[in-house]
């Protein structure tokens, strides 16, 4: 198993997105691999903060201004064409 399909089921594992058998294979690592299962947990606490969190949308001025922002940014990052 490659480091990034790893990452991948510890990913699953901590959202309690991952299917049994897999569950019960990243279960038996963790155990015999404490450091990692510290990790996990604490992944697991910061992902669960994050869907306690209230979700809050910007107000309407400072969507105004970000949009404003990025429109002058891209058009000044654009070459000019030249007109024949």
């Amino acid at each position: 198993m490659t480091e990034e399909e790893w990452n991948e089921l510890v990913d699953l594992y901590i959202a309690d997105e991952l299917p049994g058998a897999l569950w019960a294979h990243v279960e038996t690592y963790l155990v015999a691999h404490p450091d990692a299962a510290r990790d996990a947990e604490s992944l697991r606490a910061a992902l669960n903060r994050l869907r306690a969190a209230p979700a809050e949308r910007p107000d309407g001025w400072f969507t105004e201004r970000l949009l404003d922002t990025l429109l002058r940014e891209h058009t000044a990052a654009q070459p000019f064409l030249a007109i024949k």
